[in-house]
This record gives C-alpha cells, structure tokens and sequence, in this order.
C-alpha cells in the first residue's frame, strides 16, 4: 500500500501544477486582467523553476528526500488556503510563485524515493520501473489536472488542493517509517551503461539533456505554430485541437509501455535515432499542407517525446546514484527550455509558411549529426585501440 501511495506523488503534485496553472490564468482574466497580467504566474513560474531545482540539488540528500517532498505539500496546502482568502492579482502571482517552489521541491526527490521503494528484486531492472512509474504518473497528473481545473468550482479546485498538500504529508511519514534512508548505490546496469568511472559526465547523459532540450523547445514551438499554420491552410479548428491532443496521448501510451522495456536504452544509437524522429516530425510539419500529414507528424513526436523523456530520466538518475545530481541538471534544462520555448513558438507563429519548422529541422538533424560523432565517434576509436 505504501508503494502505491509513493507512485502516487507524480500524479498529485503534476494535477497540482497544471490545474492550478489554468485556474490562476483563469481567475486573473475573470478580474479583467489584461494579457501580460494572465501569463505573469506562468512567466514567473519558468524563471522559478530552474533556480529553485538548482538549490534543492544543493541540498538533497539520503536522508532528506521525504522531508522535501512533505515541504512541498505543505507548500501546496498553504497556497490552496492563501488562494480562498487572498486573490488579489499580486496574491495570485505569490500563490503561483510557491506551487513553482513546490514542485521543484518534489521533482528530483521523488524520483529517487521511487527508486528507493521500488527496491531491487532478482531479474528486475528497479531503474526502469522506476523512471516509468514516475513518468506515467506525470502524464496522468498532468491530463487530471487540465481536465478537471475547468468542471469545478474555486471553492472544491482550492479544497482539493488543500487535501492533497496534507495527502503527501502523510505518505511521505509513512514513507519513512516503511523505508527509511540507506547506502543506495547505482545499479551495476546503470553504472555500465552510463560509463561514469572516470568522473566525468557520462555521455549517454550529456545526450539525454540536450535530447530534454530539443524536444522541449520543439514541442512549444509546435504547440503554438500548428495552430497559426493550420488556421492559414484551411484546417479547421477541430482538427488542430486533434492532432495536438493526439501527440499527448502517444507520448501517455508510449511512457506506459516503456514499463516493459530491456536494453534499448542502453544502445549509442538511440539518441540519434530519437533527434531523427524529430527532425522527421518537424518536416512533414514544415512541408505538409493536409490533415493527414499534420496527424503523422504529431504521432511522431509523441513517440520521440515519451521515449527522450525516458531516455533521458533514466540515464540521468541512474547515473546520479543517491543525490540525483544529473537529475537535477536535467531538471534545469527542462525548467529553461519550458521558458525559452514559448518565447521560440511565439516569434515563430506569424511565419504564414512552414518555414520555421524547416529551421527547426535543421537543428534537429544537426543535433542528430553531433550526437553520431559524439557517441559513436568513440566507439569506432575503441574498437580500432
């Protein structure tokens, strides 16, 4: 029962982040707040983001995985309390600035209490259960969280948020009563694949977050030029909203199955391959003028997107033993692409043709090209030596 409440905690805290994200946005533009008044939470929140998961890379450790993760739900708690009795817009853009903290304070540490109760069972890679558990619940927590934010009322969204800051709380002392802190070491699957005897950062690592990089500021620019680019060429509103929905229920559906996965992860090849589907992606994005085209290439992405993230999760905790730290950057990098990302989409939705996806193309196979020099460069010297 524990360990199903500590899987739990992605599907909380990510219901938390993008259901409170839409329902500051929307009680701000209820006050007749203008435009940059209803993106400021969010604006603000992407500057947090990256700064907060820097600090708490500082500080985690062993022992203080359950009490950042219980802080973090006190956060939540607090701000569901402070949103009822103070929501004035300066108020709101304070509540927002916490549930950002809060959620950085239950990213990384989560990831490793996960591994911590997961355990290591004869024949069972814990690292994969463990990046999938957490990646699934992130999906689920995120889709909750969008759909429901907009059916309730303030008054239940703000008691359902109180509820699950005080939820956490309690999973996480009865977290450290059933699992409490001990020698966690890397996994021998992990320390091999990810090459990190000589102190240095292992590559399959570096290529995860520069995967996390591209995938990310790709999926805002897509998000934000697939509308504008469908609308000039006739696609209808409906159809837009489809093939944007239907790259988040591959990535759902492709994050699941990575449950089962073996070895794939631990291939050189695979980086390149993901920023091929890519670039894939972003061409028939860039090139085609049809429904059909825009779905395919939705599809693709999804897929890219739920695998990179996986890629990426489990080489970078796998290779960060008890501390998480590769976690951490990783975390960064997202937090920083998430804030920069917007900022590409939104310069690139005027563009009437689909020549911003051709530039992103571009860097995609250019990425593509870099990680086959830079991962399988070495190979080929090692097998000559």
């Amino acid at each position: 029962m524990v360990k199903f409440l500590t899987r739990s905690i992605p599907v909380v805290v990510n219901f938390i982040q993008h259901g409170f994200g839409l329902f500051f946005a929307a009680l701000i533009a209820a006050m007749g707040g203008s435009g940059w008044q209803v993106s400021l939470p969010s604006v603000v929140g992407g500057v947090v983001y990256p700064v907060a998961t820097y600090f708490v890379g500082r500080l985690i450790t062993p022992e203080r995985v359950t009490k950042l993760i219980a802080l973090s739900g006190i956060l939540i708690a607090t701000s569901a309390v402070g949103i009822y009795f103070l929501n004035t817009f300066w108020w709101l853009v304070t509540w927002s600035t916490l549930v950002n903290v809060a959620v950085t304070l239950y990213s990384v540490p989560s990831q490793l209490l996960l591994r911590r109760v997961q355990g290591n069972r004869p024949g069972e890679n814990s690292l994969v259960k463990t990046v999938s558990h957490y990646l699934v619940g992130v999906s689920i927590g995120q889709g909750l969280g969008v759909l429901l934010c907009g059916h309730i009322s303030a008054v239940a969204f703000c008691s359902v948020g109180f509820a699950l800051g005080v939820f956490m709380l309690i999973v996480m002392a009865l977290v450290a009563r059933a699992y409490p802190p001990m020698a966690e070491t890397t996994e021998k699957m992990a320390a091999k694949s990810s090459e990190a005897s000589d102190g240095k950062v292992p590559k399959m690592v570096i290529a995860g977050w520069i995967l996390v990089a591209l995938l990310s500021l790709g999926l805002s620019m897509m998000a934000a030029s697939v509308t504008f680019r469908g609308n000039v060429l006739g696609i209808s509103e409906a159809v837009r909203a489809n093939v944007l929905s239907a790259r988040s229920f591959v990535e759902g559906v492709v994050v699941f199955l990575l449950i089962f996965s073996r070895k794939w992860m631990d291939f050189r090849f695979v980086p390149v391959a993901l920023a091929a589907i890519l670039a894939i992606s972003l061409a028939l994005f860039g090139f085609g003028t049809t429904a059909g085209l825009f779905y395919a290439a939705s599809i693709l992405f999804g897929i890219g997107l739920g695998m990179g993230l996986f890629f990426n999760a489990y080489h970078s905790l796998g290779a960060s033993g008890a501390t998480g730290k590769y976690a951490v950057v990783a975390e960064i990098v997202m937090g920083v692409t998430q804030f920069l990302g917007p900022v590409c989409g939104a310069a690139a939705t005027p563009a009437r043709s689909g020549l911003p996806f051709v530039i992103a193309m571009a860097v995609a196979i250019g990425v593509a090209v870099f990680l086959g020099a830079y991962l399988l460069g070495k190979r080929t010297a090692n097998a000559r030596e």
